[in-house]
């Protein structure tokens, strides 16, 4: 979809698990009935409906002059194994282990505030989508042009999206999920600590699979995981939902900064300028048709 630019079925791709996982979640929690095998089973249920919406969205052939040898797909794909594990297993592994350490109100809760910080990768998933045709052909510029831009833009975009959930969520939060989940509320900006480094480490990610450094993407993932899972065991006893949140922001920092060692980024580079709010702007309306690197 990347390829063909079609960055609408991308998002609408990315953001089918995480909804249809904190859909269920919530409905367990409401009828007080969230265990570890509720969670386990949501997540895999979130994980069969995505497989699902990415089978219509991009219909397949079993058969005919099209297929492609899968040895060659192993084989190309395999530094990059590591990293999608990791991603996966961090946007799931999180809620089963608070879930016997904080209990199924405290992940709840936490559940529902890091979904609603997390929304803004739908955003940053569409510049990932408009940068990768130019930075897969372009890779000497890794440490030139586009990189930098593209980052200052989803540093940009990142930014104005936490700023926008920040002041919507004590009236979102609520509205949407009930008044129950007002706790949810402080969590939630909590974790717009993790927004910026969401938002700005996807679009990273994406460029250091451009260049071919799949086993940077490994390093990175796997490494924001580790810490994740470390921070949990240590915060989340003594600090409950607050402790997860700030588990996973810390994660999320650590994931970006090896992301930008990766690609030789250095925190300079990323300040965004005048030039860089328009720039934004233009990729996520037009992609990069009309960009600075077409």
């Amino acid at each position: 979809m990347i390829a063909q630019q079609r960055f609408g079925g991308y998002s609408t791709l990315n953001i089918v698990q995480p909804l249809v996982s904190i859909i269920l979640i919530i409905l367990a929690w409401i009828t007080s009935n969230v265990t570890v095998e509720i969670v386990i089973w949501a997540q895999l249920g979130s994980s069969l409906a995505a497989f699902i919406v990415g089978l219509l969205i991009v219909p397949f052939e079993y058969s005919g002059e099209n297929r492609v040898s899968i040895l060659p797909l192993i084989r190309e794909g395999f530094s990059y194994s590591g990293s999608q594990i990791a991603e996966a297993a961090s946007q799931r592994v999180d809620s089963i282990l608070l879930l016997g350490i904080i209990g199924p109100y405290g992940t709840g809760i936490y559940s529902v505030a890091f979904t609603v910080a997390s929304l803004p990768l739908a955003l940053t998933q569409a510049v990932s989508g408009a940068i990768f045709k130019s930075a897969a052909s372009n890779p000497d510029l890794s440490t030139g042009g586009l990189a930098p831009a593209a980052l200052r833009a989803s540093v940009v975009i990142g930014f104005a999206s936490a700023l926008t959930i920040g002041i919507a969520s004590p009236l979102f939060i609520p509205f949407l999920f009930g008044p129950e989940f007002l706790p949810a509320v402080p969590i939630a900006l909590l974790c717009l600590g993790a927004t910026l480094a969401l938002s700005v480490g996807g679009v990273a990610s994406n460029l250091l699979a451009a260049f071919g450094k799949g086993w940077v993407m490994t390093a990175a993932q796997v490494g924001g995981l580790a810490i994740n899972i470390l921070l949990i065991f240590l915060l989340a006893p003594l600090l409950d939902e607050t402790g997860a949140a700030i588990a996973k922001v810390v994660g999320c920092w650590v994931c970006l900064a090896v992301c930008l060692t990766g690609l030789r980024i250095t925190p300079r580079l990323l300040v965004p300028g005048t030039k860089d709010l328009s720039y934004s702007v233009r990729l996520l309306l037009d992609g990069d048709s009309k960009g600075r690197f077409s």
